[in-house]
């Protein structure tokens, strides 16, 4: 009878340990859900700024401008968002150290950098907006998804996406 009590036992540690550490596996390949949906963003924008382009007729000149503009705008984003993805780690380690002011500390860089990385945006849109003439701002204006009413929820409809929950959801 004990023999069958330890065998059980050393099963059960042995496959609780295995189980442990396919979990452990798991978290540290598994990515994170706003990585894949930054990609996917970027990807989608890539498209949509490409099909922009050709339908508002730029000329020669305004093309070359804007795509020196997205270039260093893509250089730039991917710069802060390695800084990101460094700052989540060392967030992470500084929680496991139980070091909670440095976590509060890098709580206000990543902080600091969204509103970096928001500002650059918006600046980005702007100066792509000054090469353009008012009617193909009119254009673009018209052809901008997210800026008609329904389209946002439309345009994942078709990607059979759900929109993010922000608060009581089903």
């Amino acid at each position: 009878m004990k023999k069958v009590l330890l065998i059980t036992l050393a099963i059960m540690i042995i496959s609780f340990t295995l189980y442990a550490q396919n979990a452990m596996n798991h978290e540290m390949n598994k990515s994170k859900p706003g990585d894949k949906q930054m990609e996917m963003k970027n990807h989608d924008m890539m498209g949509m700024h490409k099909d922009m382009m050709k339908e508002l007729n730029l000329t020669k000149e305004q093309q070359k401008k804007i795509d020196a503009m997205q270039v260093a705008h893509k250089k730039f984003m991917n710069t802060k968002q390695a800084e990101m993805k460094n700052l989540q780690i060392d967030k992470k380690n500084a929680m496991k150290a139980e070091e909670f002011n440095k976590v509060k500390q890098i709580n206000k860089s990543i902080a600091d950098l969204e509103l970096e990385i928001s500002n650059k945006q918006a600046d980005h849109h702007q100066a792509m907006l000054k090469e353009l003439t008012p009617e193909q701002k009119e254009k673009m204006q018209n052809m901008r998804p997210m800026g008609k009413p329904g389209m946002k929820k439309e345009m994942m409809q078709n990607r059979n996406m759900k929109e993010p929950c922000m608060g009581n959801c089903d």
